[in-house]
C-alpha cells in the first residue's frame, strides 16, 4: 500500500513529460514557434532543441523511476532463455541504429539542420525523403518496434521497469496514432 503514492507520482511525471513532448511535436505548436522566430531560425534549430528538451525533461521521469519506484524482481528469465532475451535486446539496439541511419541520423537529431543553419545555407531543412526500404520495408515504425524489443525483452523484470515499459508502450501506441 505504501508504494501507491510513488507509483502515482511516476505516472504523473511520465504523463506530464508525454503531454509536453506531444504538444511540442504538434503542428500547431511548431507553427506558433515558426511564426515567432522566423522560418529559417525554426528550420535550423527546432529539431535539435526539441530533442534536447525531450532528453532533459525525461530525466525527472527516469529519476523518479529509479529512486521512488520499487525494484522488487517480478521475474527473471534463466539461461539459456536469458541469452535469447539479451540477443533480442541487441537486435533492438541494432535495429534502432540501422533505422536511424536509413533516415539520416543527423537530420533526426537536428544536427544536420543546425550545421546548415550555422553555415548560412539557404535550404537548412530540405524536404525529407520517404524511406520504404530496409527496416521501413518490414515495419511501419521501426523506431517504436525496435524500442519495444529493447524494453520488453529484459531478462530481469522489476516493478519499476515494468511500470516504465507499460508507460512507454502506451506512449508509443498513442504517439503512433498521433503521428
Amino acid at each position: 500500500m505504501s508504494q501507491i503514492p510513488t507509483i502515482l507520482l511516476f505516472i504523473i511525471v511520465f504523463a506530464l513529460w508525454a503531454v509536453a513532448h506531444s504538444i511540442s511535436a504538434s503542428s500547431r505548436f511548431k507553427g506558433a514557434v515558426r511564426a515567432r522566430i522566423g522560418a529559417r531560425s525554426y528550420d535550423g534549430t527546432y529539431r535539435l532543441l526539441y530533442n534536447l528538451v525531450a532528453a532533459v525533461t525525461l530525466l525527472p521521469v527516469l529519476i523518479v523511476g529509479a529512486m521512488a519506484l520499487p525494484h522488487r524482481v517480478l521475474w527473471q528469465v534463466e539461461r539459456p532463455f536469458s541469452v535469447l532475451f539479451a540477443g533480442v535486446q541487441v537486435l533492438g539496439v541494432a535495429g534502432l541504429f540501422i533505422s536511424l541511419l536509413q533516415t539520416d541520423i543527423m537530420r533526426f537529431a537536428g544536427l544536420g539542420q543546425f550545421v546548415r543553419y550555422l553555415q548560412g545555407r539557404p535550404d537548412v531543412n530540405p524536404d525529407p525523403v520517404l524511406t520504404t526500404s530496409g527496416t521501413y520495408r518490414l515495419v511501419r515504425h521501426p523506431l517504436y518496434f525496435f524500442g519495444l524489443l529493447l524494453l520488453w525483452f529484459a531478462p530481469t523484470m522489476t516493478v519499476s521497469l515494468l511500470l516504465f515499459n507499460i508507460a512507454a508502450t502506451i506512449y508509443f501506441w498513442m504517439g503512433s496514432g498521433y503521428e
